[in-house]
């Protein structure tokens, strides 16, 4: 059983993070690990710069084909796991594979590198390749999906050193961008 100020605390952090987990994300890099080039400029032009992605990630959803609900199935199904509960979350599914596809290392958008800070991740993408570890790079697609849907419908997934998002049954890897079903 959770106490009623812990609950408070974590219903308030919660409703931050659906607000903006980007400053909460920043904040915490400037606050608990002492990331002393988080100035206030600076985490400033990262704000910015994680406007101009969602700017970006806009324009790429409007000048893209809608993903083929089918094929993410067969995808889906392909691993090992049960596509029919997600029938009635589809355009949450079809938000995501817009995401995945988005921030694929194969878009050129966004490279992996282990041990990054958010710092790295959050540029201007008219100029700049997207870096980060899969830490950094969960956070930014919990913050795309934030800006349509309720981030309580993602939770994470942890192994050792590592991190995925997790949505009604099937893991995401936003490392490189695909579905997989771990056990």
């Amino acid at each position: 059983k959770v106490s009623s100020s812990k609950r408070k605390t974590l219903d308030t952090l919660g409703y931050l993070a659906q607000k903006n987990i980007v400053v909460i994300n920043l904040y915490s890099e400037r606050k608990y690990r002492g990331y002393k080039y988080l100035t206030k400029t600076k985490r400033k032009q990262l704000y910015n710069n994680s406007l101009a992605i969602v700017a970006d990630f806009e324009a790429y959803q409007t000048n893209s084909q809608p993903p083929d609900m089918n094929r993410i199935f067969d995808d889906i199904y392909k691993l090992g796991a049960d596509p029919r509960p997600l029938i009635r979350y589809q355009d949450q599914i079809i938000y995501l594979k817009q995401i995945m596809t988005y921030l694929s290392p194969h878009s050129g958008r966004y490279s992996y590198r282990k041990s990054s800070t958010f710092g790295e991740l959050l540029k201007d993408p008219a100029h700049n390749k997207l870096v980060g570890d899969c830490n950094q790079i969960v956070t930014l697609y919990i913050y795309l999906y934030s800006l349509k849907y309720d981030i309580t419908d993602l939770q994470l997934t942890t192994y050792p050193g590592h991190v995925c998002l997790h949505f009604k049954g099937i893991d995401i890897e936003a490392t490189n961008g695909q579905f997989k079903k771990y056990s």
